[in-house]
């Protein structure tokens, strides 16, 4: 079933396909997170949504070899929900995945300090979708699990979250699985593990334990706490490093930014187990609005090559 039905209308249609259980169809609506009837949408999607192209020749009659004039249906889209964010990811996730494969991070015993962390870091925003300034807080004190199959992080006593009042109690731990039991040992996936990655960071730094309390500590002497500018540029370097041969004007239009690391990290969650609760939690978000208004992404693209991602840990969960 297809339907593209009045604005006004959005919400009664989709809580008659929400009584309805057997009902299945293709619905075209506004990317409006600020509707009332948005996260009803997001509940029922059965797949990944896809965001169409602005384009005046998209819609076409039947009978009539004229375009639709949608000037106006665009222009009321702008004047009624402003964009507020970008509907595609800056750049390739899948690309910069593919560069951590290969020197100068891998192989890992024989890549620098520096490289070991940068790959480290990258992983570990993408696997547990939190903000650089929450990462810069993480104790050096990590816990695993029997066989290494995952690991717990926890932050340093001294350490004030973005959220946080003075003096109110913060205890959010979290933990990130490993990749080791869902591929073979000779599987190229398992250099994408974070586990295996922070493991070999821990090994590269103990010298500085425990003097230093924090997990993420500078490349030069004397080590000391990183500050979370160098992390997000660190974040920012390896994205850059993929795109080093493509033109200035291409250059020019990459916009790269730490933020959008957890931004892609929730969306290929969202994409690949459609579970709200799960998002949610990943991204310590209240409520679903956050997340529609301000880190939703188009990922399916096929120019992205998001399909191309084999298993990868993302915003806490492996996924496939």
């Amino acid at each position: 079933m297809y339907t593209f039905p009045l604005f006004a209308l959005i919400h009664r249609v989709l809580v008659r396909v929400g009584e309805s259980q057997a009902v299945r169809m293709t619905l075209v609506a506004p990317l409006w997170p600020q509707a009332d009837w948005f996260p009803l949408l997001l509940d029922l999607l059965m797949d990944s949504p896809c965001v169409l192209p602005m384009w005046q020749s998209l819609l076409r009659h039947p009978r009539h070899p004229l375009f639709h004039d949608l000037s106006s249906l665009f222009r009321s889209f702008v004047v009624s929900c402003p964009p507020c964010v970008p509907q595609l990811p800056a750049w390739d996730l899948s690309l910069v995945l593919r560069s951590l494969l290969r020197p100068p991070y891998d192989p890992l015993r024989t890549a620098s300090l520096r490289d070991v962390s940068l790959k480290t870091m990258f992983l570990l925003v993408l696997t547990s979708a939190r903000r650089v300034s929450g990462l810069h807080g993480l104790s050096a004190e990590v816990c695993h699990s029997k066989g290494w199959t995952s690991m717990t992080f926890s932050f340093a006593s001294d350490f004030l979250a973005k959220i946080q009042c003075p003096g109110q109690h913060f205890f959010n731990e979290f933990t990130i699985p490993a990749v080791l039991d869902f591929v073979r040992e000779d599987k190229v996936d398992r250099l994408l593990c974070p586990v295996r990655a922070v493991c070999e960071y821990l090994h590269r730094t103990r010298d500085c334990r425990p003097a230093c309390s924090k997990l993420l500590v500078t490349v030069s002497d004397p080590r000391r706490p990183v500050h979370p500018h160098t992390l997000s540029k660190w974040i920012c370097q390896v994205i850059q490093r993929v795109y080093v041969n493509v033109s200035g004007e291409e250059s020019r239009l990459l916009k790269v930014n730490a933020y959008e690391v957890r931004v892609i990290a929730t969306s290929v969650l969202f994409r690949k187990v459609k579970s709200l609760d799960l998002v949610l939690k990943a991204g310590t978000w209240k409520s679903m609005t956050t997340f529609a208004s301000f880190y939703l992404r188009d990922v399916t693209h096929r120019y992205l090559d998001t399909f191309s991602l084999r298993l990868i840990v993302s915003a806490l969960r492996v996924v496939h």
